[in-house]
């Protein structure tokens, strides 16, 4: 909207001359505006008079909608109140399960109330209740000094209080702030969450996404129909796909069944209150409503309870099916925002669904692990294993094959919708030749039919949809039964290495001749494209992707080595009339988080980990004007540090001139750190930051990382033996065997006697515990520094 103005807005001498002028538009950006009126006043504030507008516009009060509230007080006092001990007489474990929520949802009932009011004061969650009380006490003082203000001592009070809880708001905001970053413990998305909400960057919630984009032409009901009926859907014409019932391979040529069987024990009161005390408060609830908080307060009382059903379930073989519904949320992953296909699923199971499947899951943990059962190939989701030790076992393997001028091809595997299309027969078989046979399989399979889920948008649920296949998703059973169902497909690899993290499936071979190369690369994915077809999974050929290794001083082309990718009718008419696509070869590809290169330099990942660290430095620039000292070292340590941590032992192995970019940008972290007089003492010298701040070089990161990683092995450590008495055999040192390129010096085998050797003789026959040899590397390596 506009106006002009009519007076002088401005006078001013121009070469010798006095000159007046005005503004001639003035712009008002609202949509309800009435008459409007502008003004001049003539008062000489600088070079110009100042201008306005005033508008008159009809305001509307909001409206707050009512909600419904729960009374959190009258919650605990009848949670407390309630007896529990009749349910331990029930024999039935579907009784016991609803009894249980009945019990839950006559409370919530009879605590919830209807809400209007928003105290902007209360929703401000540092506030505590200690700052509300100085907060109402300030608030009251200003009122006494306003309604006398000739009163001395009146606006004296008020003005020493109001400072006292200005210092307070500060203080309990940044204990606040700290808080919250610890409790992340390391979850970088967490933490980047807390970070956005305080600079103000708050993200769309998953409602406020589809109410934006989706409920625009569509009722709520029929949005979330149509996410239950895309998300059912999908997985059925997965599986359409492969229908096929005449296998391959037999399955006793590559299946080794398991000697021992595992037997189910009792489940004690102090297992189950051991799992509810380690469970997040902040967890959604499922479909039968129960909280984690409330579970918590009762939870010495409720312990035997959930122990007795836990142990009853198992016995008759029964389990409840409200148990099976899982709650699915849809979160946007890209593509057009109308589009059902571009969100993904992710479920919230019911809290005592949780209970029951940690306090399983942990037993069968055990017996997988102490029997040896699991390949030694397969990584994920398993004790003293992560991505850290897979990476550490691939990487130290190429370069071993490297140092001996070897070409190294790679195959990444990639399966589509891995999890969520295992037949629940196969899986079931899968368990029984790992061990479990017996109650538990007869379990098992009661726990997997009949699963269902339901999508819940802007509060509204849809219809329920069946679930036919694949794990529970967001479940602790699911990987543990994933890895139990891919333990044999390591045995069809006959030829070439295998490395696996779940689903993440990475096949190598290394030699001179391109085309055994060509030939055993062919054959053994062949045979998991073969033991796939047999157990129901299907890979995904276009997002498979091959990868040729080898040292920039070989001059060696990559032409003959061309993988086919057959489908299974491919397979069945023994390649009659193929036309089958090759596997596309790429320069680098993304596996667990690293990007590896066809040289195995690593400058890719380490130009990536970089464009991070900027964008961490960009946000805690804007941090450092709102955050104490004490909470941005914890940002440090949360986001920079992690960053840089990830897979460190693998692309650490890089020439030192681009580890130092990640260190230059560790100086810029660390100098954000500090105020200014800090970084004014230092003289330019910021290398000085590392000791300030008690924070390692990425460099000593490194040798930490490889030491630590071989505390409690053999391999690699061989003393130098002396055939007589010298100064160098009071103090041994380990043997540095000899190596032909570079590569051979990236090596584990070269790498932990030549770290060692740099040690303090002293420092590792004193270490008592990997702990304790963590605190002792750190303590040295930061001497270290200048």
């Amino acid at each position: 909207m506009q106006c002009g103005i009519q007076d002088v807005t401005r006078e001013c001498v121009v070469a010798g001359r006095r000159v007046a002028s005005c503004v001639d538009h003035v712009f008002l950006r609202t949509g309800a505006a009435g008459a409007l009126h502008t003004f001049t006043v003539t008062h000489k504030v600088a070079d110009h008079y100042i201008t306005g507008m005033t508008a008159d516009i009809n305001l509307q009060a909001t409206i707050s909608l009512p909600r419904a509230c729960l009374n959190n007080k009258g919650v605990i006092k009848r949670l407390t109140d309630t007896s529990w001990q009749e349910l331990l007489k029930c024999n039935d474990p579907i009784e016991i399960y609803n009894s249980i929520v009945k019990i839950f949802d006559d409370i919530y009932e009879a605590c919830t109330f209807q809400c209007t009011q928003n105290n902007k004061r209360d929703s401000q969650l540092w506030v505590n209740k200690n700052l509300q009380n100085e907060l109402e006490k300030r608030d009251l003082l200003f009122r006494k000094w306003k309604s006398h203000p000739d009163n001395h001592n009146f606006r004296l009070a008020y003005t020493r209080h109001r400072n006292y809880t200005n210092k307070l708001i500060k203080k309990t905001k940044n204990e606040y702030q700290k808080k919250k970053i610890i409790d992340c413990n390391g979850d970088m998305r967490k933490i980047w969450n807390n970070i956005n909400n305080w600079l103000g960057r708050n993200k769309m919630s998953v409602d406020s996404v589809i109410e934006k984009y989706m409920l625009q032409d569509k009722s709520k009901s029929g949005v979330s129909d149509g996410f239950c009926d895309t998300f059912t859907k999908e997985i059925e014409n997965i599986k359409g796909q492969h229908q096929c019932q005449n296998l391959f391979l037999d399955r006793k040529m590559y299946v080794r069944e398991s000697d021992v069987s595992f037997r189910f024990k009792k489940v004690q009161p102090y297992d189950v209150l051991r799992v509810i005390e380690n469970m997040d408060c902040c967890k959604a609830s499922g479909s039968d409503g129960v909280r984690v908080r409330d579970l918590k307060l009762v939870k010495h009382e409720i312990s035997p309870v959930i122990a007795h059903f836990v142990n009853l379930s198992f016995k008759t073989g029964l389990y409840p099916n409200e148990l099976k519904v899982a709650i699915i949320r849809p979160i946007y992953k890209n593509g057009s925002h109308k589009e059902f296909t571009n969100y993904r699923p992710i479920a919230i199971l019911n809290v005592i669904n949780k209970i029951v499947e940690k306090i399983i899951v942990s037993q069968i943990t055990s017996f997988i692990e102490n029997n040896q059962i699991i390949s030694n190939v397969q990584h994920g989701f398993r004790p003293n294993r992560s991505t850290a030790t897979a990476l550490s076992e691939f990487v130290d393997y190429v370069n071993n094959e490297l140092n001996e001028q070897k070409i190294v091809f790679a195959i990444f595997v990639d399966f589509k919708k891995a999890f969520d299309t295992l037949d629940h027969d196969g899986l079931l078989q899968s368990m029984m030749e790992c061990g479990l046979r017996g109650p538990i399989n007869t379990w098992f399979r009661e726990y997997l039919r009949g699963r269902q889920l339901a999508v819940s948008v802007c509060g509204t649920k849809s219809r329920k949809g069946n679930i036919k296949y694949g794990v529970p998703t967001g479940s602790v059973y699911g990987p543990v039964g994933y890895i139990m169902h891919v333990n044999s497909m390591p045995n069809v690899i006959k030829k070439c290495k295998s490395f696996m993290y779940a689903d993440d499936t990475c096949i190598v071979y290394s030699g001179t001749v391109q085309d055994r190369i060509q030939e055993a690369m062919q054959e053994d994915f062949d045979n998991v494209v073969r033991w796939a077809h047999d157990n129901g999974i299907l890979i995904n050929i276009d997002k498979t992707k091959c990868i040729p290794i080898l040292s920039p001083f070989n001059k060696t082309k990559i032409i003959n080595i061309k993988i086919k990718g057959h489908s299974y009718d491919c397979l069945h008419r023994a390649h009659a009339n193929c036309n089958c696509v090759h596997i596309e070869m790429v320069q680098s590809y993304k596996y667990l988080g690293l990007i590896v290169d066809d040289r195995f330099s690593w400058i890719p990942h380490v130009d990536s980990v970089c464009n991070k660290l900027r964008s961490i430095l960009g946000k805690l620039h804007y941090l450092k004007y709102m955050a104490t000292r004490g909470t941005m070292y914890l940002v440090y340590h949360s986001l920079a540090d992690a960053v840089i941590s990830y897979g460190l032992g693998a692309y650490g192995l890089t020439f030192p001139v681009h580890l130092n970019k990640i260190k230059s940008l560790q100086i810029r972290i660390l100098k954000l750190l500090v105020d200014y007089n800090v970084k004014k003492s230092l003289g330019g010298d910021y290398e000085k930051l590392f000791k300030l701040c008690k924070v390692l070089p990425v460099e000593y990161k490194l040798r930490m990382v490889i030491i630590m990683e071989q505390f409690g092995k053999t391999d690699h450590k061989h003393e130098r033996k002396y055939a007589y008495q010298t100064r160098a055999s009071k103090q041994p040192k380990l043997i540095v065997p000899k190596t032909k390129n570079y590569y051979g010096k990236r090596t584990r085998r070269w790498l932990t006697p030549v770290y060692s050797n740099e040690l303090p003789h002293d420092l590792l026959h004193t270490v008592q515990s990997k702990k304790h040899l963590k605190s002792l590397l750190r303590r040295h390596y930061l001497s270290l520094c200048p």
